[in-house]
């Protein structure tokens, strides 16, 4: 599953288009400054983030330090800025990430008011990954910060390089959606 060492994993991530918040669908682009994604450090790094940030996430709470250096070997470590819109509402999804450092507000429609926010350890995208393939809100940057990001076709190779570490992500993943689908509806998964 993906590269092990920091300098495959550079090597692979320069091979990706060039920024997946952009869907290429409309031209805009104008309106929105390319971010493109890029690896900022080393696995080890994204690693030790992803560790950090464990006691504050509770769908990486079941993950062995092995599978978070595995999960980051194939992450792509995104910064953004205060003001930032990280994800587009309405947008084609293509990806799910973890909050590493900062804050993200949620946005639904032209509303500036946030409806939500989203601190480290917080999970991102997941939603789109189990209920269709376009983003449900904006994310704009409450403060500056980073993510780990997983393409969804890095997820399918996962899946058939190592089904039992893509089984536990996608349950996590599948966990998280529940859970917020609760909240919103004001009931407890338990």
């Amino acid at each position: 599953f993906g590269p092990t060492t920091p300098a495959a994993a550079e090597s692979r991530v320069s091979t990706r288009s060039a920024n997946p918040f952009d869907d290429d669908d409309d031209d805009d682009d104008d309106e929105r400054p390319p971010s493109p994604p890029t690896r900022l450090s080393s696995v080890e790094h994204v690693s030790d983030l992803l560790d950090a940030v464990q006691e504050h996430a509770p769908a990486l709470r079941e993950f062995d330090a092995e599978e978070l250096e595995q999960l980051a070997a194939d992450a792509t470590h995104v910064r953004f800025e205060k003001g930032e819109t990280v994800i587009y509402e309405g947008e084609a999804a293509t990806f799910w990430a973890v909050l590493l450092e900062g804050s993200l507000d949620v946005h639904l429609g032209d509303d500036d008011t946030p409806i939500a926010s989203r601190g480290v350890g917080s999970v991102l995208g997941e939603a789109s990954l189990f209920g269709g393939g376009l983003r449900n809100a904006s994310l704009k940057a409450g403060a500056d910060g980073s993510l780990a990001l997983m393409l969804y076709e890095d997820l399918e190779r996962l899946r058939a390089s190592d089904r039992r570490l893509a089984a536990k992500v996608t349950t996590e993943l599948a966990r998280v959606t529940a859970t917020r689908n609760c909240e919103a509806e004001g009931k407890s998964i338990d």
